[in-house]
């Protein structure tokens, strides 16, 4: 008794100075940083922490979720890289054959996950033409404002090809020489936005091939911002579809790729520019996307193109397309026949809780970093499962998105698509005296 009272006296009235509970029982930070996303097939959790896997009937579109259940996880694999031939072999006799195409390399992919469904030489290295423009746009939009005031140099505006009739001395804001770049398909406007983010189009072309790694494109290497042909400059169909997911995440890319019009107005209406799409298939089909056409000799007529049914959102790809618009209409059509999204959760939704070893609370809620869906044949939809591989229990101090694990979407043992789950709060340490003493 005279040792408890002894502690609960320290506790209250400790002497002044360094001597301090921090400082007699060193740790970790109070607040620890985020950690970086690692790669999916990591194990959550400290290093040596057990993984408790949980698998989740899910549901298709609009369905309700099943109760949990708790049965035996299936093993995660590794990136689906390189892309197989064809259709994905788990859909292959399962689902009608694709339309024929006849381009040179096509892709098609589920915007949400990432899957790919169809594929044709999708990692043969091609000339992209003006598909290009599409990561033009990415690294104007991360490295640029688009309030910014870019005046046309001479070298813009004798840019040759496709141009938005820039001419030299003029003046205009990154964000209508973004609409010129991706509607009009300008060479001139994507020179202008080289030169304004890099000063110059190598420098420039250096931060577009360094954004290229940072996405995991492989087999892209650009040389100017605009596409016209150059023997070092080539991407693949596979690329140009991640490249594309990416970008469309982005709200005000998005935007600018899914009108078939823009309407350029300063002041009091003195100056109007009216700009028009290239990509045809915004003029015909409402639930078409965007996203970009591209034509040079050396690459032939080529598309990037996506649509949208009821929340379902496709990407396709065909390069040197003897019929571009009706070779992607049908891939996406195609796709919207055949598939059907299974949703394992939305980014935010709570999963379970994980315990947390000497915190101020027991466990933390565990939750989504990312939407889990995918795409399925329909009737395969009742076999998907989620499959949840969190860290038995963790170290306070925990801070929130911390990664506590994986959550999968599975068939048959087969992984469809991954996201991470996270803390969803921090989690102090527990007091000193609480951690030493053992009640």
């Amino acid at each position: 008794m005279a040792l408890l009272a002894l502690l609960l006296v320290g506790a209250v009235s400790l002497p002044p100075g360094p001597a301090r509970a921090s400082s007699l029982w060193p740790g970790r930070p109070a607040v620890a940083p985020v950690e970086p996303e690692p790669a999916l097939d990591a194990v959550a959790g400290e290093p040596g922490t057990a993984i408790r896997p949980v698998t989740v009937p899910v549901a298709g579109a609009g369905g309700s979720r099943p109760p949990r259940r708790a049965e035996v996880s299936y093993p995660l694999q590794g990136s689906p890289y390189p892309v197989p031939e064809g259709v994905a072999p788990l859909w292959r006799g399962v689902v009608a054959p694709p339309p024929a195409t006849g381009a040179a390399a096509a892709v098609l992919m589920d915007q949400a996950s990432g899957q790919v469904l169809f594929a044709h030489n999708p990692h043969q290295r091609r000339a992209p033409a003006s598909t290009t423009k599409i990561l033009t746009a990415i690294v104007a939009l991360e490295f640029g404002n688009l309030d910014d005031v870019v005046t046309v140099s001479e070298h813009a505006a004798a840019t040759e090809g496709s141009t938005m009739d820039l001419v030299a001395g003029e003046r205009y804001s990154l964000r209508e020489l973004l609409w010129g770049l991706m509607l009009e398909s300008g060479n001139d406007a994507a020179v202008a936005i080289a030169e304004h983010i890099a000063g110059s189009e190598a420098a420039f072309a250096r931060l577009m091939n360094e954004t290229a790694l940072r996405l995991g494109l492989r087999d892209t290497h650009f040389t100017n911002p605009h596409g016209l042909h150059d023997p070092a400059h080539f991407t693949t169909a596979y690329d140009l579809a991640v490249m594309t997911r990416y970008a469309l995440a982005n709200d005000y890319f998005a935007r600018l790729v899914c009108q078939p019009e823009k309407v350029l107005c300063r002041g009091d209406g003195d100056w109007v520019r009216i700009l028009s799409s290239t990509n045809r298939l915004l003029w015909y089909h409402e639930w078409i996307r965007g996203v970009k056409t591209g034509t040079t000799g050396a690459a032939g007529p080529c598309l990037v193109s996506s649509g949208e049914l009821e929340g379902r959102r496709l990407i396709a790809v065909v390069l040197d397309s003897g019929d571009r618009w009706a070779d992607s209409q049908a891939l996406l059509e195609w796709g919207f026949e055949q598939f059907a999204p299974a949703q394992g959760g939305r980014a935010g939704d709570g999963v379970g809780q994980v315990a947390v070893a000497r915190g101020r609370q027991p466990a933390v809620e565990a939750r989504l970093a990312g939407d889990l869906t995918a795409l399925v044949p329909p009737g395969l939809v009742p076999r998907v499962r989620r499959v949840l591989e969190l860290a038995r229990q963790v170290e306070a101090p925990v801070a929130a998105g911390q990664r506590l694990g994986t959550a999968s979407l599975v068939l048959d043992g087969v992984p469809l698509a991954r996201t991470a789950v996270v803390a969803a709060a921090g989690v102090d340490p527990a007091p000193w005296w609480r951690r030493w003493w053992p009640w």
